[in-house]
């Protein structure tokens, strides 16, 4: 279940309006809206990035993720964009996260990742060479090499052209199959939400309008 409880927010005219939900969370929860709705700043309440207001919390299953800092909070990560260090490689990439949290190569599934998105051919090629879709790939395994307690997916296919969106979807399902790990989707494509999410909500001028 994933818990939302007494969340307002209001900045430069915006405002999240009193959300409080609860959510079944079974794979994936998909948050749908146009663009300026408030997806990516709800995103950004629930990584720690942004501060809510004081009453504000929100729950993975049990466990309040609220208070906990945001490398406590223990959540991978794939942001608009690839948001990829450009001059190193794809391998140093994924490396970079290890390092963050420093843990060590049996503490993560780097080899496993790796073999399962078919990284192999990229390792050694920087970043700013890879095509758009190892890209992605490689933000994937960045964001899940640590086996985060959640995985969070803002807009991940907006900069692909439909083909590749189509591919991707699969592989991101694949993922969510293997590795069993509850992911929230923030997109503003039906064709994401249908393909990948079992609930949905729609965000609109900060107002979650409902869920099914």
């Amino acid at each position: 279940m994933l818990k939302i409880k007494n969340l307002n927010y209001e900045r430069e005219g915006f405002q999240l309006k009193a959300l409080s939900l609860e959510i079944p969370f079974a794979n994936c929860i998909s948050l749908m809206g146009p663009s300026g709705s408030g997806k990516t700043t709800l995103l950004n309440i629930l990584i720690g990035i942004e501060k809510a207001n004081p009453e504000f919390s929100w729950f993975l299953g049990s466990e309040c993720l609220s208070e906990k800092s945001i490398e406590d909070k223990k959540i991978g990560v794939v942001f608009q964009g690839d948001s990829l260090f450009s001059n190193l490689t794809a391998l140093e990439n994924i490396d970079f996260a290890i390092e963050a949290r420093k843990l060590k190569p049996k503490e993560t599934i780097k080899d496993e990742l790796i073999e399962h998105l078919e990284l192999q051919k990229c390792l050694k090629t920087k970043a700013h060479f890879l095509s758009g879709g190892e890209k992605q790939r490689v933000a994937l395994a960045r964001a899940l090499v640590a086996k985060p307690k959640m995985l969070i997916l803002d807009e991940p296919f907006s900069s692909l052209d439909e083909k590749l969106k189509n591919s991707s979807r699969l592989m991101v399902k694949n993922i969510q199959k293997k590795y069993k790990i509850p992911t929230l989707l923030v997109t503003h494509d039906e064709k994401d939400s249908l393909y990948l999410a079992q609930e949905t909500c729609i965000i609109r001028e900060g107002e979650i309008l409902y869920n099914k």
